[in-house]
Protein backbone atom coordinates (compact mmCIF):
# COMPACT_ATOMS: atom_id res chain seq x y z
CA UNK A 1 0.00 0.00 0.00
CA UNK A 2 1.42 3.16 -1.14
CA UNK A 3 2.27 6.11 2.10
CA UNK A 4 0.15 9.25 2.27
CA UNK A 5 2.41 11.88 1.71
CA UNK A 6 2.37 15.56 3.53
CA UNK A 7 -0.68 16.64 0.89
CA UNK A 8 -2.44 13.80 1.03
CA UNK A 9 -2.86 13.73 5.12
CA UNK A 10 -3.67 17.61 4.51
CA UNK A 11 -6.53 17.26 1.84
CA UNK A 12 -7.90 14.22 3.90
CA UNK A 13 -7.85 16.18 6.88
CA UNK A 14 -9.21 19.56 5.11
CA UNK A 15 -12.16 17.44 3.49
CA UNK A 16 -13.08 15.92 7.01
CA UNK A 17 -12.42 19.97 8.54
CA UNK A 18 -15.15 20.70 5.83
CA UNK A 19 -17.92 18.08 6.29
CA UNK A 20 -17.98 19.70 10.08
CA UNK A 21 -17.95 23.16 8.91
CA UNK A 22 -21.51 22.03 6.37
CA UNK A 23 -22.93 19.79 8.66
CA UNK A 24 -23.14 22.85 11.27
CA UNK A 25 -24.38 25.10 8.50
CA UNK A 26 -27.00 23.38 7.84
CA UNK A 27 -27.99 22.42 11.45
CA UNK A 28 -27.91 26.39 12.47
CA UNK A 29 -30.23 27.10 9.56
CA UNK A 30 -32.39 24.33 10.24
CA UNK A 31 -32.82 24.53 14.02
CA UNK A 32 -32.29 28.26 13.83
CA UNK A 33 -29.62 27.69 16.93
CA UNK A 34 -26.68 30.11 17.66
CA UNK A 35 -24.60 27.54 19.28
CA UNK A 36 -24.43 25.75 15.84
CA UNK A 37 -23.78 29.14 14.20
CA UNK A 38 -21.10 30.03 16.75
CA UNK A 39 -19.22 26.66 16.53
CA UNK A 40 -19.37 27.04 12.38
CA UNK A 41 -17.24 29.97 12.62
CA UNK A 42 -14.98 28.43 15.06
CA UNK A 43 -14.13 25.70 12.47
CA UNK A 44 -13.02 28.16 9.72
CA UNK A 45 -10.48 28.99 12.16
CA UNK A 46 -9.34 25.61 12.49
CA UNK A 47 -8.92 25.21 8.38
CA UNK A 48 -7.15 28.31 8.14
CA UNK A 49 -4.97 27.06 10.75
CA UNK A 50 -4.80 23.65 8.75
CA UNK A 51 -3.84 25.75 6.28
CA UNK A 52 -1.09 27.74 8.23
CA UNK A 53 0.33 24.60 9.23
CA UNK A 54 0.90 23.01 5.61
CA UNK A 55 2.71 25.93 4.43
CA UNK A 56 4.97 26.08 7.51
CA UNK A 57 5.71 22.57 6.72
CA UNK A 58 6.81 22.85 3.13
CA UNK A 59 9.21 26.04 3.73
CA UNK A 60 10.63 24.04 6.78
CA UNK A 61 11.90 21.54 4.23
CA UNK A 62 11.98 23.86 1.38
CA UNK A 63 15.07 23.85 -0.73
CA UNK A 64 15.51 27.73 0.72
CA UNK A 65 16.41 26.16 3.86
CA UNK A 66 19.99 24.67 2.29
CA UNK A 67 20.82 28.21 2.46
CA UNK A 68 21.23 28.22 6.31
CA UNK A 69 23.47 25.86 8.54
CA UNK A 70 20.21 24.90 10.78
CA UNK A 71 18.19 25.02 7.64
CA UNK A 72 13.80 26.37 8.55
CA UNK A 73 12.78 23.64 10.66
CA UNK A 74 12.63 26.09 13.54
CA UNK A 75 9.43 27.17 11.57
CA UNK A 76 7.58 24.07 12.68
CA UNK A 77 7.94 24.73 16.30
CA UNK A 78 7.14 28.36 15.55
CA UNK A 79 4.06 27.33 13.96
CA UNK A 80 3.41 25.32 17.13
CA UNK A 81 3.27 27.51 19.32
CA UNK A 82 0.97 30.07 17.31
CA UNK A 83 -1.24 27.09 17.51
CA UNK A 84 -0.81 26.63 20.89
CA UNK A 85 -1.78 30.49 21.75
CA UNK A 86 -4.95 30.14 19.14
CA UNK A 87 -6.04 26.91 21.76
CA UNK A 88 -5.36 29.28 24.80
CA UNK A 89 -7.16 32.03 23.35
CA UNK A 90 -10.42 29.57 22.19
CA UNK A 91 -10.51 28.96 25.85
CA UNK A 92 -10.71 32.39 27.36
CA UNK A 93 -13.11 33.03 24.60
CA UNK A 94 -15.50 30.88 25.18
CA UNK A 95 -15.18 31.73 29.32
CA UNK A 96 -14.87 35.21 28.69
CA UNK A 97 -18.75 35.29 26.02
CA UNK A 98 -20.32 32.60 27.99
CA UNK A 99 -22.64 34.64 29.96
CA UNK A 100 -23.70 35.52 26.96
CA UNK A 101 -23.44 33.15 24.81
CA UNK A 102 -26.06 30.99 25.44
CA UNK A 103 -29.08 29.85 22.84
CA UNK A 104 -32.10 27.89 23.28
CA UNK A 105 -31.38 24.86 24.25
CA UNK A 106 -32.49 22.13 21.34
CA UNK A 107 -32.51 18.41 20.75
CA UNK A 108 -32.18 18.72 16.95
CA UNK A 109 -29.12 21.10 17.46
CA UNK A 110 -27.26 18.79 20.01
CA UNK A 111 -27.62 15.75 17.15
CA UNK A 112 -26.60 18.12 14.67
CA UNK A 113 -23.21 19.02 17.08
CA UNK A 114 -22.97 15.15 17.55
CA UNK A 115 -22.30 14.32 13.91
CA UNK A 116 -19.94 17.03 13.67
CA UNK A 117 -17.73 15.66 16.17
CA UNK A 118 -16.89 12.24 14.15
CA UNK A 119 -15.28 14.15 11.21
CA UNK A 120 -13.87 17.04 13.53
CA UNK A 121 -12.16 13.63 15.61
CA UNK A 122 -11.13 11.50 12.51
CA UNK A 123 -9.53 14.66 10.86
CA UNK A 124 -7.38 15.09 14.71
CA UNK A 125 -6.73 11.69 14.73
CA UNK A 126 -5.76 11.79 11.09
CA UNK A 127 -3.47 14.82 11.37
CA UNK A 128 -1.70 13.20 14.19
CA UNK A 129 -0.82 10.09 12.66
CA UNK A 130 0.23 11.85 9.61
CA UNK A 131 3.02 13.82 11.85
CA UNK A 132 4.15 11.45 13.17
CA UNK A 133 4.67 9.45 10.67
CA UNK A 134 6.54 12.33 8.28
CA UNK A 135 8.29 13.36 11.36
CA UNK A 136 6.26 16.89 11.50
CA UNK A 137 5.90 18.55 14.79
CA UNK A 138 3.42 20.91 13.67
CA UNK A 139 1.01 18.86 12.27
CA UNK A 140 0.42 16.39 15.40
CA UNK A 141 0.26 20.02 17.62
CA UNK A 142 -2.82 20.97 15.12
CA UNK A 143 -3.87 17.42 15.32
CA UNK A 144 -4.55 18.14 19.14
CA UNK A 145 -6.23 21.14 18.52
CA UNK A 146 -8.74 19.20 16.64
CA UNK A 147 -8.88 17.18 19.86
CA UNK A 148 -9.37 20.16 21.80
CA UNK A 149 -12.23 21.34 19.57
CA UNK A 150 -13.48 17.50 19.90
CA UNK A 151 -13.98 18.72 24.03
CA UNK A 152 -15.94 21.85 23.27
CA UNK A 153 -18.13 19.70 21.00
CA UNK A 154 -18.87 17.46 23.42
CA UNK A 155 -19.45 19.80 26.21
CA UNK A 156 -21.83 21.56 23.68
CA UNK A 157 -23.58 18.46 23.29
CA UNK A 158 -23.79 17.70 26.58
CA UNK A 159 -25.09 20.72 27.27
CA UNK A 160 -27.51 20.94 25.14
CA UNK A 161 -29.16 18.06 26.15
CA UNK A 162 -29.47 18.30 29.70
CA UNK A 163 -30.77 21.95 29.22
CA UNK A 164 -33.47 20.26 27.00
CA UNK A 165 -34.59 17.85 29.30
CA UNK A 166 -34.37 19.55 32.57
CA UNK A 167 -35.30 22.99 31.33
CA UNK A 168 -32.19 24.53 33.24
CA UNK A 169 -29.75 26.74 31.69
CA UNK A 170 -26.95 25.93 34.40
CA UNK A 171 -25.88 22.54 32.91
CA UNK A 172 -24.88 24.22 29.57
CA UNK A 173 -22.55 26.63 31.38
CA UNK A 174 -20.86 23.85 33.54
CA UNK A 175 -20.73 21.64 30.78
CA UNK A 176 -19.15 24.48 28.45
CA UNK A 177 -16.74 25.19 31.44
CA UNK A 178 -15.23 21.81 31.73
CA UNK A 179 -14.67 22.16 27.81
CA UNK A 180 -12.70 24.64 28.33
CA UNK A 181 -11.05 23.75 31.11
CA UNK A 182 -9.79 20.86 28.94
CA UNK A 183 -9.20 22.61 25.84
CA UNK A 184 -6.33 25.33 28.36
CA UNK A 185 -5.15 21.59 28.92
CA UNK A 186 -4.41 21.08 25.30
CA UNK A 187 -3.05 23.81 24.98
CA UNK A 188 -0.46 23.04 27.31
CA UNK A 189 0.76 19.88 26.05
CA UNK A 190 1.11 21.50 22.66
CA UNK A 191 3.01 24.21 23.41
CA UNK A 192 5.25 22.70 25.71
CA UNK A 193 7.45 20.84 23.09
CA UNK A 194 7.57 24.28 21.15
CA UNK A 195 8.95 26.11 23.49
CA UNK A 196 11.52 23.83 24.54
CA UNK A 197 12.85 23.81 21.03
CA UNK A 198 13.13 27.61 20.69
CA UNK A 199 14.59 28.33 23.83
CA UNK A 200 17.39 25.25 22.66
CA UNK A 201 16.02 23.10 25.78
CA UNK A 202 16.53 19.27 25.41
CA UNK A 203 13.06 17.59 23.91
CA UNK A 204 14.14 14.14 25.19
CA UNK A 205 16.96 14.08 27.83
CA UNK A 206 17.29 10.77 26.80
CA UNK A 207 19.04 11.47 23.74
CA UNK A 208 22.59 13.12 24.74
CA UNK A 209 23.23 10.23 26.67
CA UNK A 210 22.51 7.84 24.32
CA UNK A 211 24.46 9.29 21.90
CA UNK A 212 27.54 9.27 24.35
CA UNK A 213 27.13 5.56 24.95
CA UNK A 214 27.11 5.13 20.76
CA UNK A 215 30.16 7.21 20.51
CA UNK A 216 32.19 5.67 23.15
CA UNK A 217 31.94 1.90 21.55
CA UNK A 218 34.00 2.98 19.06
CA UNK A 219 37.16 2.23 20.54
CA UNK A 220 38.90 5.05 18.58
CA UNK A 221 37.42 7.31 20.29
CA UNK A 222 40.01 8.64 23.28
CA UNK A 223 37.42 11.03 24.94
CA UNK A 224 34.10 12.86 24.26
CA UNK A 225 35.01 16.80 25.05
CA UNK A 226 31.57 18.23 24.67
CA UNK A 227 28.16 17.25 23.18
CA UNK A 228 25.58 19.56 22.07
CA UNK A 229 22.01 19.11 20.56
CA UNK A 230 19.62 21.50 19.39
CA UNK A 231 15.89 20.52 18.31
CA UNK A 232 14.21 22.47 15.62
CA UNK A 233 10.73 20.82 14.65
CA UNK A 234 11.44 17.22 14.29
CA UNK A 235 15.16 17.43 14.06
CA UNK A 236 18.01 17.29 16.07
CA UNK A 237 21.54 18.78 15.02
CA UNK A 238 24.82 17.40 17.07
CA UNK A 239 27.78 18.96 17.31
CA UNK A 240 30.50 16.38 18.77
CA UNK A 241 33.98 17.23 20.08
CA UNK A 242 36.34 14.63 20.32
CA UNK A 243 39.55 12.94 21.24
CA UNK A 244 40.38 10.26 18.75
CA UNK A 245 43.36 8.15 17.78
CA UNK A 246 46.16 9.71 16.54
CA UNK A 247 47.30 6.60 14.14
CA UNK A 248 43.68 7.26 11.95
CA UNK A 249 43.67 8.84 8.83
Amino acid sequence: MKKLTLTGYILISLALQVSVLVIRLVGAAITRNDALLFESFHIITDITVTAAVFAGIKIANSTRGLKYSYGLFRIEDLVSLAIALIIVYTALDILISLPHSYAHSSFEAALFEVASLIPLLSSGLIKIRGGKVLRATSLVSDGYHNYSDVYVGVGVTVGLFLSYYTGQVIFYYLAVILAAGAILYTSISVGKDSIVGIMDLPKDKKVVPKIREIVTRNRDVWEIKTIKARWAGAVIFVELVVTVNSRLT
